[in-house]
């Protein structure tokens, strides 16, 4: 049987990583969009299979740095569960505990989160669109789409829904009509975005696609 002192060491080395990545997940929910593309990163740079879409709303200064051990994310999981189910009116709790299981790629829970999350800000346009990508990558684009449109009655001027819409569009519907149509709204609001070109040409080369 452990001793006491084992018991407070193993809990305080629990409080350790919790704080931790609790301290990477912080500004997740009202997170500024506006340095959207330098957050996520440029579609070309990733995969087609990824569709250049991207974690969840986060600040990569969050981000564990190069050559950092990784962290057993099941613990923490827990605890985050533990501490959300604790306090079910808590937003951030329950968005940060979703935003955690996506990027462990966790998404069909991930989406459970989520669903809760909205329930308790159903305007929340971050929280839709990421409940949106998280159905994306279950592969179910429909349910993507839908989210990500719900998303833009609540906040038509929302960036990263827009670059969402239009990825799962051309690559998850290879509709490049209703493509074209997304990055018209996203041209209109945003002109000097950064990931409009690699966007455009994304959309050159499925449009030439025989």
């Amino acid at each position: 049987m452990p001793s006491r002192m084992e018991i407070r060491t193993s809990f305080f080395l629990l409080t350790l990583v919790m704080a931790l990545v609790i301290g990477f997940l912080a500004g997740y929910i009202y997170t500024n969009q506006v340095n959207w593309n330098a957050q996520r990163g440029a579609p070309a740079a990733n995969s087609a299979d990824t569709a250049g879409l991207p974690p969840a709303s986060a600040d990569t200064s969050g981000r564990l740095p190069e050559g950092h051990p990784q962290i057993n994310p099941e613990p923490v999981i827990a605890a985050m569960k533990a501490d959300a189910e604790k306090d079910p009116g808590n937003i951030e709790k329950t968005a940060r505990l979703a935003n955690f299981l996506y990027d462990s790629k966790r998404y069909t829970e991930a989406i459970d989160w989520y669903q809760k999350a909205l329930q308790l800000d159903p305007k929340n346009a971050d929280i839709e669109t990421d409940l949106g990508t998280a159905y994306y990558y279950t592969n179910d684009p429909d349910s993507a789409l839908l989210h990500f449109n719900n998303a833009l009655r609540n906040d038509p001027r929302h960036i990263q829904t827009l670059h969402n819409k239009f990825i799962v569009l051309l690559e998850g519907k290879k509709d490049t009509a209703a493509a074209r149509a997304t990055m018209k709204q996203l041209e209109t609001i945003a002109p000097n975005d950064a990931s409009l070109k690699e966007l455009r040409d994304m959309l050159d080369r499925a449009e030439k696609r025989p």
